[in-house]
């Protein structure tokens, strides 16, 4: 039997069809698959954390970590272009691109393993820094997207795929600031090292769903009217590769303003050092008129 976590990034009405793509995919390979679908990001990681879960449909938030810290093998991927990350501020807020973002803002994020990493390689170049930043975290894009409509921070990043789902007076009531380039970043399904051995067969059944008029049915419901391409070999390091070079640039930017703040230390200290030399000079030469006019008293008494 093998479990299926599904990452809770889709909205409340494709809870039934994932009941419907499993029970197609538990025909497709007559086995049992027990669904797991956490109402949050922190249940997801407790049932990552916990148990040994088969098989994830993580999104990319979440893909490179569990390929990397927990040997997950990637299967396939939707076929879609590539997914992107969105900064998204309120719609009547007064910020209209990056730069008008303060230092200190209030972020909303989703807990995901590597989203404060991705967030601040996003937000680089903007006043915000990771010593500056006020993170806050929601349990899914919904309750992001809610937070962020009663002005509980000033921007909250969202996938462009779940901002898309929200409905339309949802999303009227925010505003886009920015949104990324990524090349190859999205949702992939990954396989726990344990079952390493069924990967092939794996592999395959996800491909070969949208064959089945039916199962492309559900698949359409689902937004992934294509279904999966296989993701093996050298593709596979391409999620985790865009992932790595954000946070690569994150760090980047953190090591550089601890550059630069130490660089001002250095100089705040030369100036003061450099302050401090004139006024001993002048204590100095304060002195040395006094003792010469001491020297005149003297002169009448050797007469």
């Amino acid at each position: 039997m093998f479990s299926l976590l599904i990452a809770p990034d889709f909205p409340p009405e494709f809870f039934a069809n994932w009941h419907m793509f499993n029970t197609q995919l538990q025909r497709a390979l007559d086995t049992t698959i027990h669904l797991q679908t956490p109402a949050g990001y922190r249940e997801q990681q407790e049932l990552l954390d916990s148990e040994t879960v088969a098989l994830v449909y993580a999104n990319p938030f979440d893909a490179g970590s569990l390929m990397r810290d927990k040997g997950y093998i990637p299967l396939a991927k939707p076929d879609l272009p590539s997914d992107q990350v969105l900064v998204v501020a309120n719609a009547q807020s007064a910020f209209a691109a990056l730069g008008d973002l303060p230092a200190d803002s209030r972020v909303l994020i989703t807990a995901n393993r590597d989203m404060e990493s991705i967030g601040l390689g996003v937000l680089q170049g903007t006043a915000i820094t990771a010593d500056s930043v006020q993170w806050l975290h929601a349990r899914t894009f919904t309750e992001l997207a809610r937070r962020l409509m009663a002005n509980e921070a000033e921007i909250g990043l969202f996938l462009a795929s779940s901002f898309r789902s929200l409905n339309a007076s949802t999303q009227g009531s925010l505003k886009i600031l920015f949104e990324t380039q990524f090349d190859d970043f999205g949702h992939v399904m990954l396989l726990h090292p344990d079952f390493a051995d069924q990967a092939d067969k794996l592999r395959a059944a996800l491909v070969g769903m949208v064959q089945s008029p039916v199962n492309k049915m559900t698949l359409e419901d689902l937004g992934i009217a294509k279904g999966f391409v296989a993701v093996a070999g050298g593709e596979a390091g391409k999620v985790e590769a865009e992932i790595d070079a954000v946070k690569a640039e994150a760090d980047k930017v953190e090591t550089d303003t601890e550059a630069v703040v130490e660089q001002e230390t250095v100089a705040e200290a030369a100036v003061a050092e450099a302050a401090a030399e004139p006024a001993e000079s002048v204590e100095n030469t304060a002195a040395a008129p006094t003792a010469e006019a001491a020297e005149p008293e003297q002169q009448p008494e050797n007469e």
